[in-house]
């Protein structure tokens, strides 16, 4: 084997691995640093966003995933197939007044990218650590 051969093969070893990494949980690790909340407790609503990536996945099974995993979460899921749209609620406070889920899942490259915005409303409050747990869970179902 000659030296270009070596480093040639070299390479592709590497790139095997560094796809094997993507692949993995540690794959999963953004959905929780990509976390976003704008609003104000109890005075604004309060929007929690993230999002992941799920590679070597088609948009339509990550989509049953994702609605899957919703379910398990969150009540009146309806997943809009042609739009790739997971709508859920929650209403835990007992005040009849929801809190409102939704996953976007889109292809992206050779995968998919799953978007996920949760709601809730002025006046209520949701912990930050318990929505982007919940939320990246979902997300990590498409996978």
């Amino acid at each position: 084997m000659t030296g270009f051969q070596r480093a040639r093969a070299g390479w592709a070893v590497a790139a095997a691995l560094l796809a094997a990494a993507a692949a993995t949980p540690a794959a999963a690790q953004g959905c929780a640093a990509n976390l976003q909340v704008q609003g104000a407790p109890m005075l604004t609503p309060m929007v929690y966003s993230t999002w992941g990536i799920a590679p070597g996945v088609s948009a339509a099974a990550a989509l049953d995933q994702v609605a899957r995993a919703a379910a398990r979460e969150f009540d009146n899921i309806r997943v809009d197939r042609r739009a790739g749209v997971v709508n859920g609620v929650q209403e835990t406070s007992g005040s009849g007044r929801p809190q409102f889920v939704r996953f976007v899942v889109r292809k992206q490259g050779g995968g998919v990218r799953v978007d996920a915005t949760f709601r809730v409303q002025a006046g209520q409050v949701a912990p930050e650590g318990a929505v982007r747990d919940t939320l990246c869970q979902v997300i990590a179902a498409a996978r």
